[in-house]
């Protein structure tokens, strides 16, 4: 199998996502080659090591973007990553050549269920307009994209949520990383 490299962008993985954490482990469950690179471990403070995040971008093959969405977007810590890690002589530009080739596949999870999201969401946008711009990023720096894994109503929340609400979150985690596991068995 080709070199697996997952970016995870929620800012608390450990402490504060029930989610994002047992999508994560349930895929390296099923692709324990995989590389994590858990960002809210590895710079808590925003600060990161560009060149070993760089390092392991040119060592993958498939480059996974696991994220819960916030405000309809990417979690300001992955921004900052994106902005700091992919830069000019490295992902674009003279010499920016170092993912060119590679595969991308963005995954993420919504806390609202399906029916606030699709088929459009209450401004009218479709869950892939939304990610437009990391789409659109992916392919400016040569990589290609090879698809979205998207999980709704992910949300637990301790003390407010219910055991039967972890148990469907827990459930539907482990489907998701079925299904991302199926899209990275293609490539």
């Amino acid at each position: 199998m080709k070199k697996v490299l997952v970016i995870s962008g929620h800012p608390a993985l450990g402490k504060g996502s029930t989610a994002n954490a047992a999508i994560i482990s349930e895929f390296q469950k099923l692709c324990p080659n995989a590389e994590i690179r858990d960002l809210g471990s590895l710079a808590p403070d925003f600060k990161f090591d560009v060149k070993a995040e760089q390092q392991a971008l040119v060592n993958a093959d498939i480059v996974i973007i696991q994220f819960p969405v916030y405000w309809y977007s990417v979690p300001a810590l992955l921004k900052k990553w994106a902005e700091d890690v992919l830069e000019h002589g490295f992902a674009y530009g003279t010499g920016g050549d170092k993912l060119h080739g590679k595969d991308f596949i963005l995954s993420c999870t919504f806390g609202a269920g399906k029916d606030a999201y699709e088929p459009k969401t209450a401004a009218g946008h479709t869950v892939n307009e939304l990610f437009a711009s990391q789409y659109e990023s992916a392919q400016m720096i040569g990589m290609h994209v090879r698809g979205t894994v998207v999980s709704y109503g992910m949300m637990y929340i301790p003390g407010v949520s219910s055991d039967q609400d972890k148990a469907k979150v827990l459930d539907s985690a482990k489907d998701h990383a079925q299904r991302l596991f199926s899209l990275v068995s293609t490539l």
